[in-house]
């Protein structure tokens, strides 16, 4: 089983979204680099929940934030290593 790591400023700043967009769900990737069996979060990719349900209940990440996130770490060190919601 891999493990991630986050920096309490990452996570708080996770924390701070998830504020800002209550009572809807938040969501977001998180990119960052793996050593041996353990992700490093480097950095957060905040995303639109562009879910057509209830955002309250469910979500969705924007389309066009994973491609610009999967562009940006195709040629980096930095892969996508999960999402957030």
């Amino acid at each position: 089983m891999s493990t991630i790591h986050l920096s309490s400023e990452l996570f708080e700043e996770v924390v701070s979204r998830a504020a800002q967009t209550h009572p809807y769900e938040c969501c977001g990737i998180l990119i960052g680099r793996r050593v041996g069996d353990k992700h490093y979060v480097v950095r957060i990719v905040h995303a639109e929940n562009i879910a057509a349900g209830d955002r309250r209940k469910v979500y969705q990440i924007d389309w066009g934030a994973l491609f610009d996130a999967v562009r940006a770490t195709r040629h980096s060190r930095e892969r996508i290593i999960g999402f957030y919601h």
